[in-house]
């Protein structure tokens, strides 16, 4: 059994794809970066890092990443972009 792609995917998506596969949701995490990076196969049989940007609400990151083995029941964290969740204010952070 390997870590779905869940890269991209609203966090609906993402839950169901998870359970689907046999596997349970772990922390959902927040972030401020709308940037998900992969790593793909190129034609010379190496490691190519790949960056997507995604949707408010969608994931930027997981763990275990995309492919690894895992096991049934096993858990997999999410990150995912939430812009309004967290923050930025430099001017606040001062105070």
């Amino acid at each position: 059994l390997e870590a779905p792609n869940l890269l991209g995917l609203d966090i609906e998506s993402a839950q169901f794809a998870i359970v689907g596969s046999g596997l349970k949701v772990g922390k959902i995490n927040k972030t401020d970066s709308n940037i998900a990076i992969s790593y793909e196969e190129n034609e010379d049989n190496e490691m190519e890092e790949v960056k997507t940007l995604v949707d408010s609400k969608s994931v930027v990151k997981q763990s275990p990443s995309v492919g690894r083995n895992m096991r049934l029941g096993q858990i997999i964290d999410l990150w995912i972009y939430a812009p309004d969740s967290l923050n930025t204010d430099p001017t606040i952070l001062d105070n």
